[in-house]
């Protein structure tokens, strides 16, 4: 930073603090429209072909993720007085408003065929039924294929009472957050008649998951301030460096959130953390800057003068840091998803509005205030850090082989961990087994087939060709070889409506339970079932019977087994449909699994990009590319001791725990750039590579010790506090390698410098 802009900002520093001041007072007026929206669907691509084929999917059929499910269970259910409740509690959901349609026991239907006319009447035709009615209601719920599983468990003890969401509000969270909350009102009406109730589907879980993020969103800024805090105070010893480092991490929040709001974007499922990111990340330039502030005050330079002279040696190897920093979540904008997108670039962005608030309007209030009595400063250098600096410096200088053989076997200890790092994520990781939301899914999947949809599209070509009894014995066929799948519980089609229809035209006779030999009757029969006020193929079929689905439920499994499940369908597939039928895997389950290994895919290639962008930045900032090359080596150190600890402790890879590494390696990589900016500064003064070292580590190993110990604290809050298992792992593997990264920075990096001692001529190769 020249001369001129520095004695621009001290001059004009009370005209710098009212700037900020009218822009916190526009940023915070923009926040009350800043929505959330935590749909899984940001995560979908919409050029990817079977994303695209899904929306085909569910332009056609209908959305297979809108369905609110509540399970009540009773060991009298199938009893007048339970399902006098039950009818009740149908009616009551029907009223909510953003619910299009219910079904239960109740109000199911079956196809009668009297005095020579068919219609479909409901299960129990009257409310409470009779002896007769009630028996014969039983007998039909637990043996027919539509509501085995779907409506009753196996027991009779469970039933399933289905609300639907309409689909235009189910993915926006505050117009789904009313129809929710109304439903779980309504649910806690009937709750006392139950021995369980429970709850799941998509928008259940959506507003479950939505709470638990809002939740851990604001429990963990304050505890994450309040560590940081601490921190702050041990470090500083002083209201001013703990108050306004803070304060210029929280204007930094306040812009990104005020700006995020006033271009219409939304917190989602990845950008709920920010807070806590830009609080970790942003704080380190605001510590630097004091920190180099304090060492020229103790140096008995006068305070505007060492402010001018902090500013001037801290300005570019801010700017390169929070650069790096930026990129390191910034190259999330090269992804094809949107969800990335956005919280990558708008963290990238708050840290830069983070590096702008730390260069003026920190200098700006230091300049304003008194400087710090000697007593501060000398405390700062001489307390526990500075001692761990000094036992720093006589390591580095006396005991540099042991340091490198000791990186040596640590290196080659992950290296064969890194080796056994596996691929593999699961639909509902980000909470343990023993979470009520994970245990109603376990519950759902024993008695009642799961809730995760997989679907089979079957075309054949033409109008009503999905009327043939060939093309029906196919759907049949898909249904049946999908049931031999342990992992999928149950499966309806087109066929199964059929088979009921045939049974009832020919006297209810158990072998006529099986599809017509011929279209004429397949058509006859979809006639008929069309002719009713409930058409229960609708769903199976389009209205021009071109295509059929077979809908399927299966249970949750790690990534591994989902592509062997859909592996298998597959070769079934190639082996069964002929033309002129095809035949295609979609639904949410199969979309949902391709995009979480897709994510880290992404992001892989995204490191990449921020690994060679942040390589020619330290070109750059260096003026050498073999000095940017030895930089590097201590910053791939600590990504191998992160991927070891990934081997060894048996942590997949997985869309939040590969995210770590581009922004970890972002962050980590501040204190390389401190210390060789310190180091080629030094180094001109005498030539001397020890003496050079020394005095770097002397007067940069303060600050890089604290700003590591804070972003390490700021990392430990998620991992100790979070519900979530995503935001845990993060947090413990972003810990790893960034405490791996000061190990390296501080010992690796001097030692390799000692050893290697690169030609650097006489004047320094940076400003």
């Amino acid at each position: 930073m020249g001369d001129r802009i520095i004695t621009w900002i001290i001059r004009a520093r009370w005209g710098i603090v009212a700037f900020y001041a009218v822009l916190v007072a526009l940023a915070v007026s923009a926040l009350p429209e800043l929505g959330v929206n935590f749909s899984f669907r940001q995560f979908f691509p919409p050029s990817d072909p079977d994303v695209q084929r899904y929306n085909t999917f569910n332009a056609e059929f209908g959305y297979d993720d809108t369905y609110a499910l509540f399970a009540l269970t009773s060991p009298d259910l199938l009893t007048p007085e339970k399902l006098a409740v039950i009818d009740r509690f149908t009616e009551r959901l029907k009223q909510i408003d953003g619910v299009t349609s219910v079904e239960s026991i109740t109000t199911l239907k079956r196809g009668v065929w009297k005095d020579d006319r068919f219609y479909m009447e409901r299960i129990f035709p009257t409310l409470p039924p009779s002896p007769e009615e009630l028996e014969s209601g039983k007998r039909y719920l637990l043996a027919n294929e539509f509501t085995k599983s779907n409506f009753i468990s196996g027991d009779g003890a469970t039933t399933v009472v289905a609300a639907e969401v309409d689909y235009r509000r189910n993915d926006s969270e505050t117009a789904r957050r009313p129809i929710v909350l109304a439903l779980w009102a309504a649910l806690d009406e009937i709750r006392p008649h139950f021995s369980e109730v429970r709850q799941s589907g998509v928008p259940i879980v959506r507003s479950q998951y939505g709470e638990i993020i809002a939740k851990n969103t604001m429990g963990q800024l304050p505890l994450a301030t309040l560590v940081i805090l601490i921190v702050l105070i041990a470090s500083f010893r002083h209201w001013a460096g703990v108050v306004f480092s803070l304060l210029v991490v929280f204007l930094a929040m306040v812009y990104t959130f005020g700006l995020m709001a006033a271009l219409g974007y939304k917190i989602t499922i990845m950008s709920n953390i920010l807070p806590v990111m830009l609080m970790i990340t942003g704080i380190s330039d605001a510590i630097h800057l004091h920190s180099r502030y304090y060492e020229e005050l103790r140096r008995g330079h006068p305070k505007l003068e060492a402010l001018r002279i902090a500013m001037r040696h801290l300005a570019l190897a801010c700017f390169i840091t929070s650069f790096t920093t930026a990129v390191g979540f910034g190259v999330l904008l090269f992804t094809s998803i949107d969800i990335l997108r956005e919280y990558g670039g708008f963290v990238g962005l708050g840290v830069m509005i983070t590096y702008v608030i730390s260069l003026t309007f920190l200098p700006a209030m230091l300049a304003i205030l008194p400087a710090p009595p000697s007593s501060v400063t000398n405390r700062y250098f001489e307390g526990r850090a500075g001692s761990v600096v000094a036992w720093t410096i006589r390591q580095v200088l006396r005991h540099q082989r042991a340091w490198m053989i000791g990186a040596a076997v640590v290196l080659v200890f992950s290296l064969a961990g890194s080796a056994m790092v596996q691929r593999s994520t699961r639909l509902f990781e980000d909470l343990p087994d023993d979470h009520p939301i994970i245990a109603t899914l376990h519950f759902f999947e024993k008695q009642l087939g799961g809730v995760l949809p997989i679907e089979i599209v079957v075309d054949g070509g033409g109008e009503d060709a999905m009327k043939a009894p060939e093309a029906q014995r196919l759907v049949d066929d898909i249904k049946r070889f999908l049931l031999t799948i342990p992992e999928i519980r149950k499966a309806i089609t087109s066929a199964d409506f059929l088979k009921e229809m045939n049974e009832l035209l020919n006297e209810g006779k158990p072998e006529f339970y099986a599809l017509p030999d011929s279209a004429e009757l397949n058509a006859q029969y979809l006639l008929l079932y069309g002719m009713s006020e409930d058409d229960p193929t609708e769903k199976y079929l389009t209205p021009d019977a071109r295509k059929a689905r077979v809908s399927s439920r299966v249970t949750d499994v790690y990534s591994e087994r989902a592509r062997e499940i859909q592996a298998t369908i597959q070769n079934y597939l190639d082996r069964r449909v002929h033309a002129p039928y095809t035949a295609q895997i979609t639904g949410t389950w199969p979309i949902a699994h391709k995009i979480n290994l897709y994510v880290i895919d992404q992001i892989f290639w995204t490191f990449m990009i921020a690994f060679v962008v942040i390589f020619f930045a330290l070109g750059a900032q260096f003026g050498s590319l073999r000095i940017a090359l030895l930089s590097m080596s201590p910053n791939v150190f600590p990504l191998i001791i992160t991927l070891g600890v990934m081997g060894w402790g048996s942590i997949y890879l997985k869309p939040t725990s590969a995210v770590t590494f581009a922004i970890a390696f972002g962050i980590a990589v501040d204190d390389t750039i401190h210390f060789l900016t310190r180091f080629l500064k030094e180094f001109p003064r005498d030539g001397n590579y020890e003496a050079a070292v020394e005095r770097s580590l002397a007067g940069a190993g303060h600050a890089m010790i604290t700003t590591t110990v804070i972003i390490l604290s700021g990392f430990m809050v998620p991992l100790v506090f979070s519900e979530l298992v995503s935001n845990r792992v993060f947090s413990l593997l972003a810990g790893v390698c960034i405490v791996a990264a000061l190990i390296a920075d501080l010992f690796l990096n001097p030692i390799q410098l000692l050893w290697v001692r690169p030609s650097l001529g006489k004047k320094p190769p940076v400003r």
